[in-house]
């Protein structure tokens, strides 16, 4: 299992510090036990392990937080991310590509759609938090390491990791809280679907962005918008020309 040797921000009260760790132990936990198993009988256990990283990314993010603090949160953020690609996104799937031979990950084979579907929207959930992070303790300034657009675990490319079909379906499913998944086992957790992030609103370019077929996020989708729509819309405006 996954042991951080992270120290947790002094920011944190006690409480929310001991919320923050259950989350993320959770987590730990299902990823473990969700790669074990036969025929994918633990597969779901994959979309719980997410979800509790995005439990402790919302915990997180309803801090703010100063020098050194920042910094060890970020780095939590980003083994968390980390996690999600090599453990839950890609693992034990490589491949060697002839010409230069270096190995890259190849997307999980998934056993069933409704634990993929359900895992991506917690994954889009992770990535919600860390934006709204963004978005509530900076005057404009983007500072989150994971969310820079040339991040090697950053949104696009975890996103990028479900076939295109399957993406849509995710952003259809936290744009409407009213797509439920289909858990023919009553196992999974409730699908993510309270987008906080005014970057990953219905509409919003970011969003476009992911449902491409293939995905490329800019510097431009990632532009943290100003407090009110009209300037938000101002400042697209000005990125796009």
């Amino acid at each position: 299992m996954y042991q951080s040797d992270l120290t947790i921000p002094a920011t944190f009260d006690p409480f929310l510090a001991s919320r923050w760790l259950l989350h993320q132990d959770a987590g730990h936990y299902h990823k473990d036990a969700g790669n074990e198993g036969l025929n994918g009988e633990n597969e779901y256990r994959l979309a719980h392990a997410v979800k509790h990283y995005a439990d402790a990314a919302r915990v997180a993010s309803n801090y703010r937080y100063e020098g050194i603090d920042c910094l060890q949160l970020n780095k939590h953020m980003t083994s968390a991310a980390t996690l999600i690609a090599e453990d839950i996104l890609t693992p034990k799937y490589k491949f060697t590509t002839a010409e230069t031979k270096t190995t890259k990950p190849l997307p999980r084979q998934w056993t069933h759609i409704e634990n993929e579907i359900c895992t991506g929207t917690w994954v889009l959930g992770f990535f919600d938090s860390l934006l709204y992070w963004e978005e509530t303790s900076s005057d404009g300034k983007r500072f989150v390491e994971v969310l820079s657009p040339i991040h090697q675990y950053g949104m696009g490319k975890l996103l990028q990791l479900f076939s295109h079909e399957t993406r849509l379906t995710i952003i259809r499913t936290i744009s409407n809280s009213s797509n439920e998944i289909t858990d023919r086992h009553k196992v999974l957790p409730p699908s993510f679907c309270n987008v906080r992030s005014k970057r990953l609103v219905s509409g919003s370019l970011l969003l476009q962005a992911l449902a491409k077929p293939k995905v490329s996020i800019r510097e431009m989708e990632l532009a943290i918008p100003f407090a009110d729509d009209s300037d938000g819309d101002r400042r697209s405006k000005r990125a796009r020309r």
